[in-house]
């Protein structure tokens, strides 16, 4: 999640937001585009997350995780895409989602420990720091959390101490924050500063570790780490190897691409295994299978970019402070989601936000565009029943409070939508018991068909 309200990420569907008082492509029929600095590094940073979600070891295990989480709930299922929940797995299968299901929430999520929003940067200091481990039941998995002791000492009040922890979350937002900081700052303005925790939190500790360590080492760090499916022990890793290379006068910077080359090498044969397991896991030649298999696609090159220049990033800056409309070669270079643009008005109004795709090479494929919107889809209703035990029951979360609404909704003008928007707000899943009504196909009942019983 962006420190600006501006745009938002969203891993789990791949796709950017562009927040209202973000209106670049609020009017069709005139696109302004980013017309500020500030705006082409809000953007920037959202892109980012996407980047690091397809170009790191990270990004490919929760990606696979997802994917495999996707194809055991297809056991779960009726015809219509319907769960009864874990109740419906083997032991063994059960036990192997509660173990995926805990991988990505150790690695997705915020820490809860977190520094209160109203300090700044300079208001608090690291006094000491740890590793501890979480190993995950029934794997010789071993997630690493840093635990952090932090003085707090604001003017006039009386300094406090508090324990926070440091996850892969926290490494991922300081990472696209620090480099949208250098990318503004090469664009002449000034980022915007955002609360500490989660997104200074990491610089503060590597000043901590290392006192002279400067702003682009620890971007450098920082992305060594995401080569790894267990990126917080990585990072402590890369400080060392930087606090040994400074203190023989040596460049950390190249020592630091030398360490992240090595790092992806040794994850070669890794990578091409679940690679090929996520292709596999959609044999049937049809849209959702298509935008896995891009998906894969686009992991495999751009793999194969960052053992080129692991710190491709600093590069891409480099070409965007020249022209900033570059971003377009670079989208088509390293690959885009989608973008919903808000609008203002009520959630209700019928199409009050737009969504666009970015350009891509060669002619347009509608197929691979809808087999995106149900793969997003897709993957949304089965993160909907996702628990610490396993799948809810699809029952269960017809009862849950939490938003159920469809990814699609402020953006959609199909007839249910207009004629019974109660479904699309909160139950989009019936729509797979519905017949079609109309020539467009709806997205979201095609991603809840797709989890229908495999044959």
């Amino acid at each position: 999640m962006s420190p600006h309200t501006a745009a938002t990420y969203l891993p789990d569907s791949q796709v950017i937001t562009l927040g209202e008082n973000l209106d670049a492509f609020s009017d069709p029929n005139n696109l302004r585009g980013f017309e500020t600095a500030e705006q082409i590094c809000f953007f920037f940073h959202e892109w980012l997350h996407y980047l690091h979600n397809v170009s790191t070891v990270h990004g490919l295990s929760a990606y696979a995780n997802l994917v495999s989480l996707w194809s055991d709930f297809r056991h779960t299922t009726n015809e219509t895409g319907v769960s009864s929940g874990s109740v419906a797995l083997s032991t063994e299968r059960a036990l192997q989602v509660r173990q995926k299901q805990r991988y990505l929430k150790l690695t997705r999520t915020e820490r809860t420990q977190k520094i209160p929003q109203k300090v700044v940067y300079h208001d608090f200091c690291i006094k000491e720091f740890s590793e501890s481990e979480e190993k995950i039941e029934g794997t010789g998995v071993v997630i690493t959390n840093i635990r952090c002791v932090v003085t707090i000492e604001e003017f006039g009040k009386p300094s406090i101490e508090l324990n926070i922890e440091i996850g892969t979350h926290e490494i991922l937002e300081s990472a696209a924050w620090m480099l949208e900081s250098k990318h503004c700052l090469a664009l002449g303005s000034i980022a915007t500063n955002p609360p500490v925790s989660p997104y200074q939190i990491v610089r503060k500790l590597a000043q901590h570790h290392i006192p002279d360590i400067s702003d682009e080492v620890v971007i450098a760090c920082l992305l060594c780490s995401l080569q790894d499916s267990n990126p917080p022990a990585l990072l402590i890793d890369a400080f060392n190897v930087t606090k040994a290379a400074m203190e023989a006068n040596m460049s950390p910077l190249a020592i630091l691409k030398c360490y992240a080359n090595e790092t992806l090498s040794k994850h070669d044969a890794w990578i091409e295994k679940y690679l090929l397991q996520i292709e596999n896991t959609f044999f049937v030649d049809e849209a959702m299978a298509l935008a896995v298999k891009s998906t894969a696609s686009t992991f495999r090159k751009n793999f194969c970019e960052r053992m080129h220049d692991p710190f491709l990033e600093f590069g891409l800056i480099d070409v965007l402070k020249v022209n900033p409309a570059f971003m377009d070669n670079i989208i088509r270079q390293f690959g885009a989601c989608a973008l919903i643009q808000k609008r203002p008005g009520e959630i209700q109004q019928v199409q009050r936000d737009l969504i666009y795709e970015f350009a891509i090479l060669g002619p347009t494929n509608p197929e691979l565009q809808f087999g995106w919107r149900m793969m997003h889809s897709s993957f949304r209703y089965v993160t909907l029943h996702t628990s610490p035990d396993g799948f809810f029951a699809t029952s269960d979360i017809e009862q849950n409070e939490s938003s159920k609404r469809c990814p699609f909704f402020t953006a959609c003008d199909l007839k249910l939508r207009i004629e019974s928007p109660e479904i699309c707000a909160h139950t989009p899943w019936r729509t797979a018991s519905m017949p079609e009504s109309e020539e467009r196909a709806c997205w979201y009942r095609a991603g809840v068909v797709a989890v229908k019983p495999a044959p």
